[in-house]
């Protein structure tokens, strides 16, 4: 089998549904084909997932143990690094890529850990992230529709502020 045709089978644990799935990938795929894979398995869209390499520095990859678990039911732990969508997942002649070029999965290991963002948290979380001035701005135009559609309630509101 030719090197662009051999392929990877990745250990895949899900934050916050406690999901282990098991995918396969080209070994010369980038991480946004990995990502792409997972939210086929998942059945969502794949801009809501966030990939990070479940490998520490002195403790190797995720162990498919009893704390396992208790890692996907907690939150996000950012010791995991953050994989980026565009570089390779496994490692080119430059050293860019996550995975080293013998990797071979072991038993019971997670090589990959996924965040499975609600889409509709998207929502909130943009206004969250607004600028003040955009935020108030923002709301200055709610202000302006609700005014708009309800004036009478909004004068009684307007007059019992400024009886305080």
């Amino acid at each position: 089998m030719k090197e662009a045709d051999a392929k990877v089978t990745l250990v895949c644990g899900v934050y916050g549904k406690g999901l282990v799935l098991s995918v396969e990938v080209a070994r010369n795929a980038k991480v946004t084909e990995l990502r792409d894979v997972i939210a086929r398995e998942l059945v969502i869209h794949p801009r809501f997932l966030t990939l990070r390499l479940a490998w520490k520095e002195g403790e190797g990859w995720l162990q498919c143990d009893e704390d396992l678990d208790k890692i996907l039911a907690g939150q996000v732990d950012s010791a995991f690094e953050k994989m980026m969508l565009l570089c390779p997942l496994v490692k080119n002649e430059s050293g860019d890529g996550y995975l080293e070029s013998a990797f071979d999965p072991g038993d019971c290991e997670v090589h990959v850990l996924v965040e499975a963002r609600n889409p509709n948290e998207f929502v909130v979380q943009m206004h969250e992230d607004m600028g003040d001035q955009r935020e108030l701005e923002y709301y200055q135009q709610q202000g302006k529709l609700i005014r708009k559609n309800c004036d009478e309630y909004c004068t009684e509101i307007l007059r019992k502020v400024d009886e305080l």
